[in-house]
């Protein structure tokens, strides 16, 4: 990797590691009923998974 790509990498990183430094992430979601029912779904199925994962095999490695 050049050294070019490596710097590129580590401001990367050191900008996520500030990304929520002022946040207390614990009181970012608040659990109620209307979040439950309008930003959660079921859990995936077995064949929900197997069939994104067939589609993703089909163009590329997932």
């Amino acid at each position: 990797m050049d050294k070019k790509r490596i710097d590129q990498l580590n401001k990367r990183q050191e900008a996520d590691e500030h990304l929520f430094s002022n946040m207390f992430l614990a009181d970012f979601w608040e659990d109620s009923e209307y979040a439950k029912e309008s930003y959660q779904s079921e859990p995936p199925t077995d064949e929900l998974i197997d069939s994104i994962s067939d589609g993703c095999l089909t163009k590329q490695l997932c």
